[in-house]
């Protein structure tokens, strides 16, 4: 199997791997781009940066980046020693000798000019990029290598070469005699030069030498740096003053070391590089020498480039591509004072600071970013603090595996009133003089000093809460696996909005403002309660998930934490969203790290109430990894959408000038268009749609897909319209709209047509009036003999439908249950394009034949197939498998839909009393297996994965005890694995990228 690129979050592919280098952990926040332009915070440390990497694994042509530039229309350009490459954000585009025909490496200068034409300087010449087409321009005598490039004046391009500064036909310009190396413009409009031992100043005025301090140090680098210009050279760095041209060194620590990279970046820090350093240079005059580790273990930058987001772009000779950019995404761990990284809740201490609950106990969060020493905690059975909460006396309460715990002088500890809530704790709520506990064996009640249970009913999903809410006082909300329920005194009902969430995981219940809930569930997305009518937001409606532990306000934002991260959207949306519409949606962090990784996070950890916390405009979540902060006022607010661009059209095997008019002769009618969208931060979460005006007028939806292709075009007139966006919010138009004209060939011409056409009129004329008279002759004889064959023929027919009728059935219908057999099953899954599984087994079967006989078995058989068939609904196929092994298959079904059907069935089952004899009757069991069709990864068509699935989990329901339901399906590919085959089955068990789904008992 080939190794996949990683992605990013389900439904929607993302390749972002953030590195938080303060900690050593990998996030991946998708903090989008602002539509105003933005530089690196200048205050942060450069470990504060997030910082990501692309090498060759993700479509990079060669390890070392030498050169980087970035075009008008948002590409970024950069070279390494064996081809050019083009990013859009979301994959490369590689130039090289194959496409090109032309040496693009050794590249050592890029220039992008004001037309939006792109130039590299190689060891032959200057190398010209437009609209992908690449020309060389080279001296006519002999080749000639070009260290810089630059536009001076605008629209003339002017070449560093080892001849003095040339123009594009390398005719002399500029110093002709010197051996010049970097090119640079200054902020009164002059053109500097840099070459051996010194720097040459050109304006109207003249040429102006200025002699560097050390005649044999060779300028590398010019940067304009506000009023003064940066040079680097191969003994230093070095700042001139414009005006006087007095020199002065810069960077101390590199002093006579060659500079490998110098830039001035717009928020005025000077930026230089050297082997194994990288330093900054702050508008204080404050220098940073910064720890590049562990995304650079020995730094060799070629160069540092700023885009237009403001974002540092850092080409290495070893570690390829890096970007740095400002981090909204902070985490605290073991290196801050954290004794156990896997937290389950928190909770503001009212002092600007935390109170962190672990899995083994609970410590404090100062605001300083250190934790203190852990709380004692000795006398707890079980020290894991799954929930936090503050009464209205101040006093924090854990609620820990174990049973609720006061803090009390610095301990923990579980007073002997309190001890008989032995259960995990996940909610508390304060209402007048009673605190209600949630648990996930129950509600308890305290008050005056004594425990009591309230309304419990054992075994039930209704007794394992997820968090409880006070509605008013004396009224109280209680959310948990099987629902929502009212409490009013010791009274439980459910609420008339709640039956759409009946049998569901409720996760937590949020007041948006007074008339509108927010209701979070496991699976099914938010649910909206606004003026009494309750509407479901799912994936459907642009969620990025359907699990939702918590909510929480900020500013005109709501804040989502889920198994898969935080996402954000406007308060606003929510409260005119509808059940159709679409819901704009931002991924802020993200759980796992996909690409370029170190660690994994699992974020953020729900379940019970205490699963963010809000400090100003700070959101810390509990994740396994240690506590994450989320800065949301340094969250840049995405671009309404990316630029769509047509890249690359293909027509048979031949490339298409991208022209306003393109046209194709008769023999070519197969076409492929690819487009991207560019953003250089958020290119993977573009969607796109196209459509082709005159073949088909409808769009094509084709999510995060970059490619379009149309074959056998008819001829004709065309118009490729191309759209992008990012989810949820509305499409943006490619300014490219290629017109399409498909020539006929020469039989598909209209006067052709026209004359072919006439000439079949005048032979059919002759033929018909032959053909008339004949007939009339014949019509009257054929009559009656029509009129009596056709009864008899309509009488053979009805005999031979009816036949072929009841044949059919037979063959497709188990004798003994009526039901359909195996061959109807197999049928039904071979031609059934989406669908949920089933595989029914009876417990012990070979019992019932033992005991009571055959006759007996088959009539128990006969039941559970009538049982099934009444619960399955009609548009399903219940079938027998073999022996008494049976198979429901559901189409259009989810896993979710084929384990609730399973778990119903099972209940009935194990509540029928079956006749084995006339007198006597019995109670069985069965145990199920579930699983969907298609799977994750697989080939069209290989609904045999699907079956092997389905009987795995059966197998493990019979290992667990028999009498359950167990699910099984794939959620993502194993790291390297590229499809599945049956023969992968064993090893992809035991890995990660399936998820069971154990009956809820």
């Amino acid at each position: 199997m080939g190794k996949p690129r990683a992605v990013s979050w389900a439904g929607m592919r993302t390749r972002v791997g953030a590195v938080c280098l303060r900690v050593g952990l990998l996030l991946v926040p998708f903090i989008a781009c602002s539509p105003s332009v933005f530089a690196l915070s200048p205050g942060a440390n450069f470990a504060e940066y997030a910082q990501e990497r692309w090498t060759v694994e993700d479509g990079l042509p060669q390890i070392s980046v030498s050169a980087i530039t970035q075009d008008a229309q948002g590409y970024l350009w950069l070279s390494t020693q064996n081809g050019i490459a083009r990013f859009d954000g979301h994959r490369f585009r590689v130039f090289n000798r194959a496409n090109t025909g032309l040496d693009v490496n050794l590249v050592s200068a890029a220039f992008a000019d004001s037309r939006g034409d792109v130039w590299f300087g190689s060891p032959r010449g200057v190398l010209q990029f437009r609209s992908n087409n690449a020309t060389l321009h080279q001296s006519p005598d002999d080749p000639m290598q070009v260290r810089g490039i630059i536009e001076w004046p605008e629209g003339r391009m002017l070449l560093a070469t080892a001849r003095g500064v040339r123009d594009l036909a390398f005719a002399p310009v500029y110093l002709q005699s010197e051996a010049v190396s970097a090119l640079a413009i200054d902020g009164n409009g002059a053109l500097w030069v840099g070459g051996n031992g010194a720097v040459w100043r050109i304006d109207s005025s003249g040429i102006r030498r200025i002699a560097l301090g050390d005649r044999h140090a060779r300028v590398t680098h010019l940067s304009r740096y506000g009023a003064r210009m940066a040079v680097g050279t191969s003994a230093g760095a070095f700042l001139l003053d414009v005006a006087t041209g007095s020199a002065s060194p810069v960077f101390p620590d590199l002093a006579g070391v060659g500079i490998t990279s110098l830039m001035a970046d717009r928020d005025g820090n000077l930026w230089a590089a050297a082997v194994g350093r990288l330093q900054r240079q702050r508008p204080t005059g404050e220098i940073e020498r910064t720890d590049t580790r562990p995304m650079l273990e020995q730094p060799w930058l070629h160069v540092i480039f700023e885009d237009a987001n403001g974002d540092l772009w850092l080409g290495d000779q070893r570690e390829s591509l890096i970007r740095v950019s400002d981090a909204a995404v902070h985490v605290h761990g073991q290196e801050r004072g954290l004794q156990d990284e896997l937290l389950w809740s928190v909770l503001d201490d009212n002092a600007s600071g935390l109170w962190i609950g672990t899995n083994s106990g609970l410590q404090r969060w100062r605001p300083d970013g250190r934790f203190e020493a852990p709380v004692d905690n000795l006398s707890l059975v079980d020290p894991m603090v799954y929930s936090l909460f503050r009464d209205s006396m101040g006093t924090v309460w854990a609620g820990t595996g174990n049973g609720p715990a006061p803090l009390v002088q610095g301990k923990l500890e579980i007073p002997p009133h309190l001890a008989n809530i032995r259960a995990r704790v996940t909610s508390f709520v304060e209402d007048g003089d009673s605190l209600w506990v949630g648990t996930l064996d129950g509600l308890w009640r305290i008050r005056n000093g004594v425990a009591k249970r309230v309304d419990y009913r054992a075994g039930s999903p209704l007794q394992r809460i997820r968090h409880l809410w006070l509605e008013s006082p004396g009224d109280l909300l209680v959310a948990s696996e099987g629902g929502l329920r009212r409490v009013v005194g010791d009274a439980s009902l459910k609420p008339a909005w709640a039956d759409v969430l009946e049998g569901d995981i409720v996760t937590q219940v949020f007041s948006l403002r007074p008339d509108v809930t927010l209701v979070g569930t496991f699976d099914r997305g938010i649910a909206r309660l606004k003026a009494g009518e309750l509407i479901l937001i799912n994936r459907v409606n642009g969620l990025p998930t359907n699990n939702v532990w918590a909510f929480t306000q900020v500013a005109d934002h709501v804040y989502v934490s889920s198994s898969d991260g935080v996402y954000r959207f406007r308060s606003q949306d929510m409260l005119t969203m509808s059940a159709e519409a679409q819901l704009p949606t931002e991924v802020v962090v993200e759980s796992v790290s996909r690409a370029r990784g170190v660690r994994r996070m699992g974020c953020c950890n729900g379940g019970g109430a205490a699963r963010l916390a809000v400090l100003g405009q700070t959101i810390s979540f509990p994740t396994t990894r240690g506590l994450v902060q989320l800065e949301t006022a340094q969250i840049r607010t995405p671009a309404s959408a990316p630029l769509p661009v047509i890249e690359r059209m293909v027509a048979g095997e031949s490339d298409l000038p991208l022209e306003p008019w393109i046209n194709l002769d008769g023999n070519v009618r197969d076409l492929s268009i690819e487009f991207a969208a560019i953003d250089l931060r958020h290119a993977d979460r573009s969607e796109f749609r196209y459509r082709l005006h005159g073949y088909n007028d409808h769009w094509t939806v084709v999510g995060d897909r970059r490619l379009a292709v149309f074959t056998g075009l008819p001829p004709g007139k065309y118009r490729f319209e191309l759209e992008a966006r990012f989810p949820g919010n509305a499409w943006r138009p490619s300014a490219y709209q290629p017109q399409i004209d498909v020539a006929p060939y020469w039989h598909e011409r209209l006067l052709f047509r026209l004359v072919l056409l006439a000439l079949i009129l005048w032979i059919a004329g002759r033929l018909f009036r032959r053909y008339t008279n004949h007939q009339r002759d014949q019509r009257n004889r054929l009559a009656q003999e029509v009129q009596s064959r056709t009864i008899a023929l309509a009488r053979a027919n009805e005999r031979l439908r009816a036949a072929n009728d009841a044949l059919l059935q037979e063959s497709r219908t188990d004798v003994l249950t009526g039901i359909a057999n195996r061959r109807a099953a197999l049928q039904a899954l071979s031609e059934t394009d989406r669908y949920g599984v089933v595989l029914l087994d009876v417990d012990n079967f070979k019992s019932i034949n033992d005991r009571f006989g055959h006759a007996a078995g088959d009539r128990v058989l006969n039941d559970i197939a009538l049982l099934a068939r009444e619960m399955t609904p009609l548009s399903g196929l219940v079938a027998r498998w073999g022996g008494e092994e049976f198979l429901v298959v559901l189409p259009d079904a989810s896993l979710q839909d084929a384990l609730s059907l399973a778990e119903r069935l099972r209940l009935h089952i194990a509540k029928h009393s079956f006749e084995v004899t006339s007198q006597q009757t019995v109670r069985i069991s069965a145990s199920f297996g579930a699983s969907v069709y298609p799977v994750t990864g697989a080939s069209d068509g290989a609904w045999q994965l699907t079956l092997e699935f389905a009987d795995r989990a059966l197998y493990r329901a019979k290992a667990d005890g028999r009498n359950r339901v167990v699910g099984l399906q794939v959620t993502q590919l194993p790291r390297g694995w590229k499809f599945l085959d049956i023969a992968d089955v064993d090893a992809l068990i035991n890995s990660d990228a399936v998820r069971w789904y154990p009956s809820v008992r």
